[in-house]
């Protein structure tokens, strides 16, 4: 993993801000106090800067470090940030996008790899009706044993309805029940 001193170093240099085009189009952005990229405002970053910066990134020699960096983030924020609630985002995309805390994406799972519409991660309504238990096993996750939250694919219809069966939730990494470990490969 990239070391927490190290992402939270390319976070306020506006390096992590820049590599999520979807922050351009985000309602209230500037509210999450993210740090940009030579002072240059998120609307005006172009795919030009994206690019620059990915190469960048990549002539260290090692993808690992670009991967490191936003491999969970890249997939894992900008669904939280499209559709989240306001105080979801300041939640999680405010602390993210500075580097004080980590986001995955979790699709894949061990019986069905990313086959979206055949998962088995189910989610359910609590009694009182609040809350979501969610019950599966997630594996293959990027940056998935350093995040603090997860963007979870969970069915919540059934079995028969495919994708239109599925939705995504968001699991904080303390939350009772939750559990990750290193694969051994």
């Amino acid at each position: 993993a990239v070391p927490n001193e190290v992402l939270r170093k390319a976070a306020k240099a506006g390096i992590v801000a820049c590599l999520v085009p979807e922050l351009r189009n985000i309602p209230g952005v500037e509210e999450l106090n993210v740090p940009v990229l030579a002072d240059v405002p998120l609307e005006e970053i172009d795919c030009f800067a994206i690019m620059l910066v990915n190469e960048a990134l990549c002539s260290v020699g090692s993808t690992g470090v670009l991967w490191g960096l936003v491999g969970g983030l890249g997939i894992g924020l900008p669904p939280v940030l499209r559709f989240g609630s306001p105080y979801l985002r300041g939640l999680v995309g405010g602390p993210v996008l500075r580097g004080e805390k980590r986001i995955c994406l979790c699709i894949t799972e061990p019986s069905g790899g990313s086959d979206v519409a055949r998962l088995k991660t189910t989610a359910r309504r609590s009694a009182c009706g609040k809350f979501f238990i969610v019950n599966g096993l997630k594996k293959w996750i990027t940056n998935g044993i350093w995040a603090d939250f997860f963007t979870v694919a969970v069915r919540t219809g059934s079995d028969e309805s495919g994708m239109k069966g599925v939705s995504l939730l968001l699991i904080e990494k303390e939350r009772e029940g939750v559990r990750t470990r290193q694969m051994q490969c």
